[in-house]
């Protein structure tokens, strides 16, 4: 368990009964939420360097831009 975790964890445990059935109604509205619009799986956290020799930058990335844009 991360720090970070523990000290929420803790932070609810002190909560009374009232607080902490506000907040799983807040958090379970918040999930809904998410689901309607297809948000439904926590992103994977990056880690440096993972993309090295995946992305080629253009040769001409500098140059300017057409008028069209």
């Amino acid at each position: 368990m991360t720090p970070e975790f523990r000290e929420i964890a803790d932070s609810i445990r002190q909560l009374s009964l009232q607080e902490k059935a506000y907040l799983a109604k807040m958090l379970l509205a918040d999930i809904k939420e998410k689901e309607s619009i297809g948000v439904t799986e926590i992103p994977e956290k990056r880690t440096f360097g993972e993309y090295i020799g995946k992305i080629r930058m253009s040769d001409d990335f500098n140059e300017p831009l057409p008028d069209i844009f």
